[in-house]
């Protein structure tokens, strides 16, 4: 999990959550599989406990799930 800021095509400028799948795991299609249903499902739901998702991308060919970051301890 790492953190970083993206900009939406207004310019504005937002801090996210990249889940990015370990590097052991990113040529395991089931692995894969379970990132791309998990962005599925983050994106049907709508809750405020539930992070909301941005994105699903390629990070130098690896699967990576953009959400909303939450600052937390």
């Amino acid at each position: 999990m790492y953190r970083a800021s993206m900009t939406n095509s207004n310019g504005l400028e937002t801090d996210v959550a990249v889940k990015v799948l370990h590097t052991d795991l990113d040529t395991d299609t089931q692995s894969v599989q379970r990132l791309r249903d998990e962005a599925r499902l983050l994106a049907l739901l709508d809750h405020p406990s539930i992070l909301s998702i941005h994105d699903l991308v390629l990070l130098d060919g690896r699967v990576a799930l953009v959400t909303e970051y939450i600052d937390g301890q």
